[in-house]
């Protein structure tokens, strides 16, 4: 008797045991999954959701307000429409946004960003935050025409133009991001740079 009513216990304790296991699993998905949704609010509500922005300004916090005066102004003349947002600051920078308006989305737009936006106060610049989009970096200067070019004879790119030292590849649809991807392989692999290094003439030192 002693021996059933001890084989029921453990057999309910067991049974006990995994449900506790299983409900506390739940419990720790249910909060996993509330936390990554609450992150992933604060985030988007911080730099916006993918390709909701194009430049990101990293500007003195200090100069904050005659900066964004400043960027507003500008967007104001040159690409009318466009959106403004000011994000955090940390250690004395604040992060301001700029979302194109989508008929600015244009490769004479991008290719002039730089002019149009270079005399923010406080500001040494912009990046770069369009989606979906590629970049090649360390293509030689005098290559860089004739490989925006080449990218831009692939089926699902939008455009092409000069980054800086890179050149940035926009693309129709994320989608064709790995076909693309691969083609620009394919064209920087058909190219090559030889370099030809013809060994120092020894020098002749005359003995004594």
């Amino acid at each position: 008797m002693l021996s059933i009513f001890r084989e029921g216990f453990m057999k309910d304790l067991l049974i006990w045991f995994c449900l506790s296991v299983l409900l506390a699993s739940l419990v720790a998905a249910g909060v996993g999954l509330v936390a990554d949704r609450y992150f992933a609010k604060t985030v988007e509500g911080l730099i916006g959701d993918q390709g909701e922005y194009d430049l990101l300004f990293q500007v003195r916090t200090d100069l904050k307000e005659t900066a964004v005066a400043r960027i507003r102004e500008i967007i104001k003349e040159k690409v009318p429409g466009s959106t403004v947002k000011v994000g955090v600051s940390v250690a004395g920078k604040t992060a301001v946004f700029v979302g194109l308006a989508p008929k600015y989305r244009t490769k004479a737009v991008y290719t002039n960003l730089p002019s149009y936006f270079r005399d923010i106060p406080g500001s040494g610049g912009f990046s770069l935050m369009t989606e979906p989009r590629l970049t090649l970096s360390a293509v030689p200067a005098n290559v860089v025409d004739l490989f925006i070019r080449e990218a831009e004879r692939i089926p699902g790119v939008r455009f092409a133009f000069r980054d800086g030292g890179s050149i940035a590849v926009i693309l129709e649809k994320a989608v064709k991001m790995k076909t693309v991807q691969t083609a620009l392989e394919e064209i920087l692999a058909s190219y090559s740079l030889l370099e030809i290094r013809f060994p120092r003439k020894p020098d002749l030192q005359q003995r004594i």
